[in-house]
């Protein structure tokens, strides 16, 4: 979810799209926090600690991801605004479906859970319209 966020913060000050796909970044970037922040408070109830490895992992990938298939690490290219979409979207997905197992979790407030989920799914739905036209755009032939 970490990734996600940056990923999305960054997708936002790239200045690249259009302002109601930029909401939804926005949007996304938050909520992804959100979940971090439950995430690491239901960690700490349990005793755990962060997990740094793999916060770093999530942050390496991140960053190896920005790496276009045109082989171009500064720079955006055509299909940019479509990678970057379906990663967030890809994170979304995952995080809805962490919330979802949780949600069936005795350990975990049902009413904490299932909330996140439903904003994961609902951002999902969102963002997909601008998938979309990202993708019309970069597959033109």
């Amino acid at each position: 979810m970490r990734a996600g966020e940056e990923l999305a913060r960054r997708m936002r000050r790239s200045g690249a799209y259009p302002p109601a796909v930029d909401a939804r970044l926005a949007e996304a970037a938050d909520e992804l926090d959100r979940g971090c922040e439950t995430i690491a408070s239901f960690m700490r109830q349990g005793g755990a600690g962060r997990p740094w490895v793999r916060v770093l992992a999530g942050t390496a990938a991140e960053r190896v991801g920005r790496l276009k298939m045109n082989g171009r690490i500064r720079g955006r290219s055509a299909l940019t605004d479509l990678e970057e979409l379906d990663a967030l979207i890809a994170t979304l997905h995952y995080a809805a479906a962490a919330w979802r197992a949780l949600e069936r979790s005795p350990a975990i407030v049902t009413d904490v859970a299932r909330p996140r989920a439903e904003a994961c799914e609902a951002l999902i739905s969102a963002v997909e319209p601008g998938r979309l036209d990202a993708a019309e755009r970069a597959l033109v032939l």
